[in-house]
């Protein structure tokens, strides 16, 4: 038996949505419409169209590079996905999706994945496979773990957790080599591990509400870093290794509670933004002195410096004026 045709499984789509699905020229988040080069499906949208569930025969679209199914109603997906071997971008924002099947990983092709404000408490350990991801979003989960595997993602550049229920990372994180950008905002993460200092060309770190008290000494290791965001932690002290950044020119650590900064802070010598308020900091180091490339300084709030704290601040402002 020959297998169907592109158009007849988009007539089968259009049955089981019950609207017509147009021909267009281009497709988006936002589209309903699909994209056709001959005979071949290329493109395909369904925006909030109710679909609860994709066709047996939907993996059989062999030439599907873009899909976007945003604001539907799958929970699932088929067991068959991951032979959309042609699939490069795919969007499955707002779905009440509970798992991932477990051929998802054999995505090869696949470089971009939003699966934001769904119902994922975890991800398949194949999920690794993805070997040409670059952009991935998560964000707005459920998720409380990751795999191991995350490891294999050895192209990933950007990884959007944000407002998700993780309490760890793994210690596989680390192999990550090439992740620039990373947003762990609002989760339940309290330490992190110590293979995350092989992250050397991470260039933003956004981990603002959280509950991290600590951070691992392989930190200072981060020579790309350029922006890190601490805010709204529980951090009372650092590692030796901190004061070793040597790209970090934004510092965010509002809302913690460092009671003293480390004698060698002034190390930091390319930093340009620093935001301390909110914590019960009393006085500055002698070496603050020398952050001569501070242009935005966010000091106060709980914090009331001492006579010393005071004196080291003003020697700053003459240096710079």
């Amino acid at each position: 038996m020959s297998e169907k045709p592109d158009k007849a499984i988009v007539k089968e789509l259009e049955q089981l949505i019950d609207k017509s699905i147009p021909s267009v020229g281009s497709v988006s988040r936002d589209t309903v419409g699909a994209l056709f080069e001959g005979e071949k499906l290329v493109k395909l949208g369904l925006y909030r169209c109710g679909l609860t569930t994709l066709p047996e025969s939907f993996s059989k679209l062999s030439s599907l590079q873009s899909l976007y199914l945003v604001g539907n109603q799958l929970k699932a997906l088929p067991a068959s996905f991951g032979q959309l071997r042609s699939l490069q971008a795919l969007m499955l924002d707002i779905n009440p999706l509970t798992t991932l099947p477990a051929s998802f990983g054999e995505l090869k092709s696949l470089q971009t994945l939003w699966i934001k404000q769904n119902q994922l408490t975890a991800l398949p350990a194949s999920f690794g496979g993805l070997i040409e991801l670059k952009e991935l979003y998560l964000n707005e989960g459920q998720l409380t773990t990751l795999p191991d595997s995350i490891s294999g993602l050895k192209s990933l550049n950007l990884l959007d957790l944000t407002l998700n229920k993780l309490t760890a990372l793994p210690e596989s994180f680390g192999e990550l080599k090439s992740l620039q950008k990373l947003y762990l905002n609002s989760n339940q993460l309290t330490t992190l591990p110590q293979s995350f200092g092989h992250l050397t060309s991470l260039k933003i770190l956004w981990m603002t509400a959280n509950q991290i008290t600590t951070l691992p000494e392989s930190f200072g290791a981060l020579t790309s870093l350029q922006t890190l965001l601490l805010a709204k932690n529980q951090i009372r002290t650092f590692p030796a290794s901190f004061m070793k950044l040597p790209a970090v020119v934004n510092i965010d650590l509002r809302d913690n509670q460092v009671a003293a900064l480390p004698d060698s802070f002034g190390n930091l010598t390319s930093l340009q933004v620093l935001g301390l308020s909110g914590n019960p900091l009393k006085t500055l180091p002698e070496s603050f002195s020398h952050l001569l490339n501070l242009q935005h300084l966010d000091i106060f709030g709980k914090s009331i410096l001492d006579a010393q704290g005071t004196k080291i601040m003003d020697r700053l402002m003459k240096k710079k004026y």
